[in-house]
């Protein structure tokens, strides 16, 4: 009896040692299939604030199995070298539109951006569905999440001038109801439409009231809605007396002041921050990050006439308009005799950058514990009218970087990372510790004060390899 025993043993011993050795040998035949890859010897800045500290990271799967010293890989794990490097989450950004493309996807992966909230041009419950049924098919190089397009809603009913009727406003807290349940994150409008838009306050109740929980708002807060100060300060009045009715959270998109902006107004806004938040409100929101490390760019003709002339100088122009360079659109208008509107009527075909000099004024409000950062800032590319192109956010880790540069750099990783998967629920982003996914950026210095990105893993998998883009896309749709 104890013969039919021992060789049944030995036969699954060698079974269980004869599997692990063919599926190690086809592993590597077949090419990187990176199920478990090892950080070994980075700086880990793991998001939460805490001071940065060395360690490996090792990834398994599309998540984090351990952080710590000395991790010694299983076979087949693929180990890579980061000493000298810091690995840290991968930025969240939020950013307008409902689904980027595939070019727009590597550009934003290549600025150090993981995860993207979008959706707040128009987004409808259909559009949603058709976003998830995409996502299910072809896969994303990043994590993407959608917002409710409240402005996009309001339109798929007859407009009444007076108010929506009772049956049209059933409709459109459905249209809410169904969004949110297909994978909404929230709901976005645009703050400087509400003045002028069939939307009250009044109606905004109405739609959202008795939705649990309740949902995000997010209000997109365009710097050339508050040039006057008190404006600014009555809107966030308004947004935080409607949300003690507890029918929505308040987020505020891009937060923006003039640079102008006295001490005690900025005074007043934070009192009216701390106030909300006794008062019930869970205030959040972020601020645009060219306040700290340089001014908003764009293209002339998007901006004529939005802005003050005097505060759009030209900063990016072709060899020909040289002389253009440094001075204000009004500047130039005057000199050469012509209306401002003229000047930019003619120039309007060129591609020359303007620099907005009058924003900046979100400083005062950096270190707020409820207001985060974006990941990367824009501009308009060469020859490109309808995308823009991300710029890392990388150069503001460096301890010289603007006004910021004293900040410690666990906190600015935190305002990048943690803080915003945090207020808008993305369980498992934002951190670099067990069980969370594994977002990540490798990054090292160039020697010449600036931050090279080395990899970016999204859900595990390499987006980013030695600074070249693979063809490999792990992204997801996010859900709150």
């Amino acid at each position: 009896m104890k013969r039919p025993a021992f060789y049944l043993l030995f036969l699954v011993a060698l079974f269980i040692f004869s599997y692990n050795l063919w599926f190690f040998l086809l592993r590597e035949a077949k090419g990187a299939t990176w199920h478990e890859t090892l950080l070994r010897g980075g700086i880990v800045v793991d998001g939460s604030g805490r001071k940065a500290y060395p360690a490996d990271v090792l990834i398994r799967g599309a998540k984090i199995a351990a952080v710590g010293g000395e991790i010694e890989p299983s076979p087949g794990t693929r180990v890579i070298d980061v000493r000298g490097a810091f690995i840290l989450p991968g930025f969240i950004e939020l950013r307008p539109g409902l689904l980027p493309s595939a070019a727009e996807q590597e550009k934003l992966v290549a600025a150090g951006v993981t995860n993207v909230i979008g959706g707040e041009r128009g987004s409808t419950p259909w559009e949603i569905e058709k976003y998830l049924s995409w996502v299910s098919q072809e896969k994303l190089h990043l994590n993407y999440g959608t917002l409710l397009g409240l402005g996009a809603l309001r339109g798929v009913i007859q407009k009444d001038p007076q108010q929506i009727s009772p049956p049209a406003l059933k409709t459109l807290q459905g249209l809410v109801q169904k969004g949110l349940a297909g994978g909404a994150l929230g709901i976005s409008l645009d703050f400087n439409s509400l003045p002028d838009a069939f939307w009250t306050w009044e109606e905004i109740e109405k739609v959202l009231e008795n939705l649990a929980p309740s949902p995000i708002l997010v209000l997109g807060l365009p710097e050339e809605v508050f040039f006057d100060e008190n404006d600014c300060l009555q809107a966030l009045q308004q947004v935080f007396q409607e949300a003690r009715k507890a029918s929505f959270q308040p987020y505020l998109r891009h937060f923006r002041l003039p640079k102008s902006v006295s001490p005690a107004l900025a005074a007043r806004i934070e009192e009216e921050f701390r106030l909300a938040t006794a008062g019930g409100v869970e205030v959040k929101g972020d601020l645009n990050p060219f306040g700290f490390t340089g001014n908003p760019r764009y293209r002339l003709g998007r901006v004529a006439g939005r802005f003050d002339p005097q505060t759009l100088v030209f900063a990016e122009v072709p060899e020909t308009y040289k002389e253009l360079l440094g001075k204000s659109l009004a500047g130039v208008a005057q000199e050469q005799g012509l209306p401002v509107g003229d000047l930019a009527n003619q120039l309007k075909g060129e591609h020359l950058l303007v620099e907005l000099n009058e924003a900046g004024g979100e400083r005062a409000f950096a270190s707020l514990s409820f207001l985060c950062w974006q990941a990367f800032y824009a501009e308009q590319g060469p020859g490109n009218d309808s995308g823009v192109e991300p710029r890392p956010y990388l150069n503001l880790l460096q301890e010289d970087e603007g006004p910021l540069g004293s900040w410690p750099l666990e906190e600015k990783v935190r305002r990048l990372t943690f803080l915003p998967a945090r207020f808008f629920g993305l369980e498992g982003r934002g951190l670099i510790a067990p069980g969370y996914f594994g977002d990540l950026l490798v990054v090292k210095s160039s020697g010449e004060g600036e931050s090279v990105l080395e990899y970016v893993f999204v859900n595990g998998k390499p987006v980013l390899k030695n600074g070249c883009l693979t063809k490999i896309r792990p992204g997801i749709a996010l859900r709150s």
